[in-house]
């Protein structure tokens, strides 16, 4: 419910169809969760509409924000750089599905 909730179609297409598909659906919800967070707008903005492109090497955003994606084997590390409002990292542990923030 969540995916549906939080990804666009395409983003639910390109979890689904990964290997980990947990793995993929946080390293989304961390980027999402960096931009919400950095941009001031929170978590109720319709998260449908804040869009990723993600490979293994890349994570891509028509926001205008920038990020830095740390992918390590139980946890993701995303940064969002947002000029003039600072940056946000937000650490999520594969197994417990919480976020932590830092600004």
């Amino acid at each position: 419910r969540v995916l549906g909730r939080a990804c666009a179609k395409e983003e639910q297409d390109w979890v689904l169809s990964q290997p980990d598909p947990d793995y993929a659906f946080i390293r989304l919800w961390t980027a999402k969760e960096s931009y919400v967070k950095a941009t001031g707008t929170g978590i109720g903005v319709p998260l449908q509409e804040v869009t990723f492109t993600l490979t293994e090497e890349r994570i891509r955003s028509r926001m205008d924000a920038g990020f830095t994606q740390l992918l390590l084997p139980e946890h993701v590390i995303t940064i969002c750089h947002k000029t003039g409002k600072g940056q946000v990292l937000t650490l999520c542990p594969k197994e417990e599905w919480i976020c932590w923030n830092w600004i």
